[in-house]
């Protein structure tokens, strides 16, 4: 490549990445009545896998379900009956083996993204999801609760970084904001469905009392599957970095589905982020964790 055509790249990159502030300062400006607008503009993307209500939903209602589970669970008389009268420092162990588990994964998570891509992270999260309640569905004791408890805790946190990380690249800037606000909403609607769930099943008199509450945490994980494989691209993100643009044109086109949308444009100011990643991994001013 000539030192004109390196110059004219990094000219254009600088284009896009001031368009973008000035697009940032611009959004900043607008009322609720036109941040509505917007999503009836983008209902594409909207109602497309987890960049959207629907689709954002699976995940964060699964967190929110099992953080009100294995706190209240333990109150259920026929999980008691059949796992034995137990202190407060074994619920203890169970939910703080979960945290650090989650912590663990989630710390992992943001690497294990950049390799073998967003959708196949999805996938192991809900693998995890699903052996995590076959585990506690067919525990015969507390010890093997709290291995459920481990995988749990790995795909919640899991879940933490790799849905907030897709939802972030897919959605357009001017709605990213409110589809990232979808996942506390859909946690406190987990939560309210597992309590619920817990009220509805605390008067069968078997063990299905306790463990109808569990099996309903197939729903959301078979539910994400559903609407992940058939809608869902890979992140265009992930792709660009890849150096596989003719994918991630597909994936946007797919994404957005608008007839005045402009992919280049789109590809080039992901290719201007991801410069500007570099050089400040580069330069040694990249973000670290305590930042």
């Amino acid at each position: 490549m000539s030192l004109s055509s390196k110059n004219k790249g990094h000219s254009d990159l600088e284009n896009v990445s001031s368009e973008t502030q000035a697009q940032s300062s611009a959004l900043q400006q607008l009322s609720w009545k036109d941040q509505f607008k917007l999503l009836r503009k983008y209902k594409r993307v909207v109602l497309t896998g987890k960049a959207s209500a629907l689709g954002c939903s699976t995940t964060p209602i699964l967190i929110g379900y099992d953080l009100m589970l294995v706190g209240s669970i333990i109150a259920n008389k026929e999980f008691v009956r059949d796992f034995g009268v137990f202190d407060e420092r074994l619920g203890l162990i169970w939910t703080v083996v979960q945290y650090i588990s989650a912590i663990f994964s989630a710390l992992c998570s943001g690497q294990l993204n950049d390799i073998p891509g967003r959708r196949f992270c999805f996938f192991v999260t809900v693998g995890l999801t699903i052996a995590g309640t076959i585990s506690q569905l067919f525990s015969p004791d507390w010890k093997v609760w709290l291995v459920a408890k481990l995988l749990m805790g790995a795909a919640m946190g899991s879940m933490q970084a790799n849905t907030q990380t897709y939802v972030s690249e897919v959605t357009p800037v001017e709605i990213r904001g409110f589809t990232l606000s979808l996942f506390q909403f859909w946690i406190i609607i987990g939560s309210l469905v597992a309590s619920c769930v817990l009220q509805g099943t605390s008067y069968i008199e078997s063990s299905w009392s306790w463990k109808a509450a569990v099996v309903t945490q197939f729903g959301p994980a078979a539910l994400s599957l559903i609407i992940f494989i058939p809608l869902v691209p890979e992140s265009p993100y992930y792709l660009i970095a890849k150096g596989r643009l003719d994918d991630a044109r597909q994936a946007l086109i797919k994404i957005r589905g608008k007839q005045d949308f402009n992919v280049d444009t789109e590809i080039q100011e992901i290719l201007s982020t991801l410069e500007q990643e570099r050089q400040a991994s580069s330069s040694g001013k990249s973000s670290t964790y305590l930042e």
